[in-house]
């Protein structure tokens, strides 16, 4: 089944780590819709994390 998604970011943090230049941890929230092929519309919510040194990194 074919869908897109419009989403929004609700709350995103980030601090600077400390143990090398860029290194940085974060969380965030975001939310939004996604729109079926077969016109149905659901509510999508997730949370995240990030680790990134110089943009790169798991998220």
């Amino acid at each position: 089944m074919k869908w897109r998604i419009s989403w929004h970011i609700i709350k995103a943090e980030s601090i600077p780590v400390g143990d090398v230049l860029g290194h940085i941890v974060g969380a965030g929230e975001f939310g939004g819709l996604a729109f079926f092929e077969n016109g149905e519309v659901a509510t999508v919510s997730a949370k995240y994390t990030v680790d990134y040194t110089n943009g790169t990194g798991p998220h």
